[in-house]
This record gives C-alpha cells, sequence and structure tokens, in this order.
C-alpha cells in the first residue's frame, strides 16, 4: 500500500475512533436533557396538584379529586393521573376502573416511604412515559409564631402525611424530538469530519508528491 492511501487510512480510522464515541456522548447529552425537561415540568405540576388536593385527601372523596385530577391530566397532557392513599390504595384515577386498587409494586412502595417528588422514565401500556410523584401533605395548624421567627417560613408547622399524587407523561414525541436532533448532529459531524480528511489528505498529497 502506497503511502498516501496508509496516510488516508490512518486518518479515516482516527475519525472514526474520535466521532464514534463523540456521537454517543452528544446523544446521551440530548436524551439527559430532554428527560430531565419533561421530569421537572412534571414534577412541578404534581406539587401543585398535591397542595391544592390535600382536603379532599383527607376525606379521601373520589368524586372531590376526580374533577382535579381530570383537570390536571388535561393541563399537563398525562396519559393518566392517581391519588394513592399511604396503604398504597387507589383513591381517585382518571381510569375510574382503577379505584379502590391497592398498588403493591416496588416503585409505589418506594414512593410511599422516600415521601418527596420524583421523576423516572417508566412504560405505561408498552409506551415510555415519564412517571411524576408528588407526596401531599397536610398541614393540621399554623405555624407558631416562635418557629417561624426561627425558621423563616412555615415549614415547621405540624404537617400529616395523606399519600401522593402521581401521573404519567408521554415521551414519544419527546425521543422523536431526540431523534431529529441526534440525526442532524450525526449529518454535521459526519461532513465536517469528511471534510476534514479530504483537507488533510490533499495537503499531505501535495506535500509528498516531490518525494515520488
Amino acid at each position: 500500500m502506497k503511502l498516501q492511501g496508509k496516510i488516508l487510512l490512518v486518518s479515516t480510522l482516527s475519525a472514526l475512533m474520535l466521532g464514534g464515541p463523540l456521537l454517543l456522548t452528544v446523544r446521551e447529552t440530548v436524551h439527559q436533557i430532554l428527560l430531565d425537561e419533561i421530569g421537572q415540568r412534571g414534577i412541578q405540576a404534581a406539587a401543585q396538584l398535591a397542595e391544592h388536593s390535600a382536603p379532599q385527601f383527607r376525606s379521601a372523596s373520589e368524586t372531590a379529586l376526580l374533577p382535579m385530577l381530570q383537570a390536571a391530566q388535561e393541563q399537563a397532557g398525562a396519559l393518566f393521573v392517581r391519588a394513592i392513599d399511604p396503604a398504597g390504595r387507589v383513591l381517585a384515577h382518571t381510569n375510574v376502573a382503577e379505584k379502590g386498587k391497592v398498588y403493591t409494586d416496588s416503585d409505589t412502595q418506594t414512593d410511599l416511604q422516600l415521601r418527596i417528588s420524583r421523576a423516572h422514565p417508566a412504560l405505561y401500556k408498552g409506551s415510555p412515559i415519564m412517571e411524576v410523584m408528588s407526596p401531599v401533605w397536610l398541614r393540621s395548624g399554623p405555624a407558631l409564631n416562635e418557629d417561624f421567627m426561627l425558621s423563616g417560613s412555615k415549614e415547621s408547622s405540624p404537617k400529616e402525611y395523606l399519600g401522593f399524587v402521581e401521573m404519567g407523561l408521554p415521551l414519544a414525541q419527546a425521543l422523536a424530538t431526540e431523534y431529529r436532533l441526534f440525526r442532524r448532529i450525526a449529518v454535521i459531524v459526519v461532513l465536517a469530519g469528511g471534510t476534514g480528511i479530504l483537507l488533510f489528505f490533499y495537503f499531505m498529497r501535495r506535500l509528498l508528491t516531490p518525494i515520488y
């Protein structure tokens, strides 16, 4: 193999070795950014619903809870929204057939134990979703003046844990967006890399021409 051919081969292999990991890193970064954005948006919506629905949780009234869940579902574009009590029992669900069901799966038990808002990817009827939950607390009384002065907030007031609200946000559109972005970035990287290799080979050929 001629020297020029060897240089071209080495250059191409080097570009592939560098470009492959770069594209994988870019794809993972885009994927995580999109998931984080959906998760944060979902947590905010779930937290707002949890705050407003605390009295209805306390009464365990499906009649009072269901309209709130349906409104949150429509506003967030969720596939479902459900209200779970501390025992894992469904107080209300946008799929009314789920009313009264008791969830004993590990994810539900983890949510009940953590008692903090969280979001994580999951599957719902075979489709990727972002499951978002937020605990529901009912303050049993106003903060004491002394506590308020010491903490600067009303977080020290007594609270009763009533369960959590959960919603499933679809990920299909976000994943399609991720694919389009990655495809465009991949095309740019390939074109830039190919152009760089051709220019490098062209100048190397001119430099090596006097050798022959």
